[in-house]
């Protein structure tokens, strides 16, 4: 029994809009029908949007993805008349061909399906024509026999899965993900504006400019040597680079590296200590005054000199001792939150069930339910273990789980997980057809040891399989209540019976 993340529709909205959900009705109801409505024309755009944020951050279903928006930001950095100039158009061309070629191939496709079945069945009448004349029983009983499979067939509901439906639960996890990252990206800018940007404050004015002491050369050295294309991919690939594992491996690498922290505390320090220097030396103040004493000798002009350098030094040691320390801390506490953060989500969300009908092709006997007493069963899952029949397949039993919670133990909290169908049936799943990988009633058949399945049955297929499918919902709720009365009550309670042990022992 696999799980599988599944969209369901539900209803048709006015201008020919459609969604799909697992919630309730309840919960739909309360959202306002302008918000839904919302929701629903801007799902395509809120996928996109959140299928860009996971490339960002490197957490899409393969890096490759991340790697290949970090060469196409190069090359429009590097080559942008070239890009502008025949990327568009190439562009627009490429979805024409790609639409024009899928109309084409599916058609087709469709189209040498319905021959197939049709040659099929005239086949199949030919061959009862060709019997008519026979008074065999067993032929006729045999004959009624597929006859009514065929129809029972028939009856069958039969889907294909869509692949470029977005549903409206994956529209609100979009969402939640798209404000996840907004959330994050603000909290930054706004650490960054407050710690580090607020000239309020001298302090940080100070630790900025000495910053800035190293940064701006290095910034017009940067600049001049690549130019504008070049920093502009510079800093692109920064930015993408940010999230990647890579980054994180070589910041911690870079934090733990005691040389380096040595050396950056050095330039901190005194990058520090020559912002600050003005409350020592004056110069403009010392050289008005020299120029006005004519008497004053060659030691009371070194002064102010020995002055300066005696602050730098010494503010330049306190800055650094200040410098490797907070590291140190950083290195400490970066590990110490990291096993503290907890977070606790609240999801509701629909699975998919699958079960595989296996069936075993024997002579006189056609397509049958029974198996080699060495192979499959009639009815598994994708990892081949027997279950149930689909007619008899229960879904898991609700659960409940309760915990104690709070700084002072006064929180009941109570987890109950439940589930319940969000098909009426089960169904085919006739994903596969248009290429040939199943036929008209979901089957694929193989050989004798389940191999080399295909669509159509041959002269060597003697087992076939097809997929039924069935999505359920499974509603999570948390539910808390404070225990604080109850919990003291009964610890007097207890403390007062083991007094009471005590003075009878």
């Amino acid at each position: 029994m696999s799980l599988n993340r599944q969209n369901k529709t539900m209803a048709s909205m006015t201008n020919k809009q459609s969604f799909s959900s697992p919630y309730s009705l309840d919960t739909l109801d309360n959202i306002p029908p302008i918000i839904l409505k919302l929701f629903v024309s801007l799902g395509p755009l809120l996928q996109a949007i959140r299928q860009a944020l996971d490339i960002i951050q490197w957490r899409s279903t393969s890096p490759r993805q991340s790697i290949l928006t970090l060469l196409l930001w190069n090359c429009f950095c590097f080559w942008t008349w070239p890009v502008l100039a025949l990327g568009i158009p190439m562009i627009i061309l490429y979805k024409l061909a790609s639409d024009w070629l899928r109309i084409r191939t599916t058609r087709t496709r469709r189209d040498r399906l319905e021959r197939a079945l049709l040659q099929q069945l005239e086949k199949q009448k030919q061959q009862h024509q060709d019997q008519d004349h026979e008074d065999d029983e067993r032929l006729l009983s045999q004959r009624l026999q597929q006859q009514r499979e065929a129809e029972e067939e028939e009856l069958i509901s039969r889907k294909i899965q869509p692949h470029d439906q977005v549903s409206l639960d994956d529209t609100l996890q979009n969402v939640i993900a798209i404000n996840a990252f907004v959330d994050r990206f603000t909290s930054g800018c706004r650490f960054i504006l407050d710690n580090y940007l607020d000239g309020s404050r001298c302090e940080i004015l100070i630790a900025t400019l000495g910053v800035l002491v190293y940064a701006i050369p290095a910034w017009l050295l940067v600049v001049f040597a690549l130019g504008s294309n070049g920093t502009f991919a510079l800093l692109g690939s920064i930015a993408l680079l940010w999230y990647s594992p890579w980054t994180h491996v070589i910041m911690m690498a870079v934090r733990r590296y005691a040389l380096l922290r040595y050396a950056v505390s050095i330039a901190w320090a005194y990058s520090v200590a020559l912002v600050t220097s003005w409350k020592a030396f004056n110069f403009l103040g010392s050289l008005a005054t020299t120029q006005s004493s004519s008497s004053s000798t060659a030691t009371s002009n070194d002064k102010p000199w020995r002055k300066w350098l005696s602050y730098v030094w010494n503010r330049a040691g306190s800055e650094k001792r200040a410098m490797i320390s907070s590291l140190k801390g950083q290195d400490n506490g970066a590990d110490d939150t990291g096993s503290q953060q907890k977070q606790t989500t609240k999801c509701e969300m629909v699975f998919q069930f699958e079960v595989y009908e296996n069936q075993r092709w024997w002579l006189g006997a056609n397509w049958t339910s029974n198996m080699l007493s060495t192979e499959r069963g009639p009815w598994t899952d994708n990892q081949l273990t027997a279950i149930s029949s689909k007619e008899e397949f229960k879904l898991p039993q609700p659960v409940e789980k309760t915990a104690i919670t709070g700084q002072r133990n006064d929180v009941k909290q109570v987890t109950i997980k439940t589930w319940n169908w969000a098909d009426s049936d089960w169904w085919v799943d006739m994903t596969g057809e248009l290429d040939g990988r199943v036929d008209h009633g979901g089957w694929e058949y193989g050989n004798n040891a389940w191999h080399h399945l295909t669509g159509m049955p041959a002269m060597q297929t003697f087992t076939r399989r097809r997929r039924w499918c069935r999505r359920a919902r499974l509603v999570e709720r948390l539910q808390q209540q404070s225990v604080g009365v109850e919990t003291e009550s009964s610890t007097s309670q207890n403390q007062a019976n083991d007094t009471g042990l005590r003075h009878r022992s």
